[in-house]
């Protein structure tokens, strides 16, 4: 399990879905999501993730993680038309047996402290996923309480509304120090897709799913 989310582990997630299009868009290679695969995950060793200034090699890192663990297929966005500043995404097929919507994750890093010589000392692994639904403007202050209501209850996986969009995600803080390792991480993108199922189900038992089509087939 990761380190618990934090104020700062908030922050870097709301920065995060802020800067994102209603609908991040990219490859739709119809792939299974690990919520119904992990059990044929394949095991790969724990490894340290080391504390960079770098915006992109741990994006590129985590994207062999998760094809080595589950042959989940991604694609690297350049954020800010910065070809330095990566930006992790994964999408996942639509599964009509279970109602459950196409996913699309995301995961992106950032340096929150550096040292007196400039040098990154820690840094936030920010993973994030959204369903594609289409919330309208009237359902924004109900959702905005059950948001509320819903990270009330301290569970390790937040959600989060940015761009009439809902998310589940959740931060995990890393140090030259203490380094985070690729089972948190691996943890926390599953943790963060697999509680889809339980926003779901909760958004349909309060009636606040949307009745209009996705907002992307």
């Amino acid at each position: 399990m990761p380190r618990q989310f934090t104020c700062l582990g908030a922050i870097s997630l709301v920065i995060l879905l802020l800067g994102l299009s209603p609908l991040a868009s990219g490859s739709t290679a119809a792939q299974t999501a690990p919520a119904r695969a992990a059990g044929g995950a394949k095991a790969v060793a724990s490894f340290p993730i080391a504390v960079t200034d770098s915006a992109k090699d741990i994006e590129i890192l985590i994207a062999k993680l998760l094809k080595d663990t589950f042959n989940l297929e991604s694609s690297l966005k350049i954020v800010n038309g910065d070809p330095d500043n990566l930006r992790l995404q994964i999408v996942m097929s639509e599964d009509k047996t279970q109602s459950i919507p196409r996913i699309v994750s995301i995961v992106d890093t950032a340096v929150v402290a550096r040292d007196k010589a400039g040098n990154a000392i820690s840094q936030t692994i920010t993973v994030a996923a959204m369903a594609d639904l289409n919330f309208t403007e009237t359902k924004m202050p109900a959702l905005l309480q059950w948001v509320n209501d819903w990270n009330a209850r301290m569970y390790p996986i937040r959600v989060f509304i940015a761009n009439k969009q809902i998310y589940t995600g959740t931060s995990i803080l890393g140090t030259t120090t203490e380094p985070t390792s690729s089972d948190r991480v691996v943890g926390s993108f599953l943790g963060v897709v697999r509680t889809w199922n339980a926003v779901l189900q909760d958004l349909r038992a309060k009636k606040l799913l949307p009745d209009t089509k996705p907002a992307r087939q």
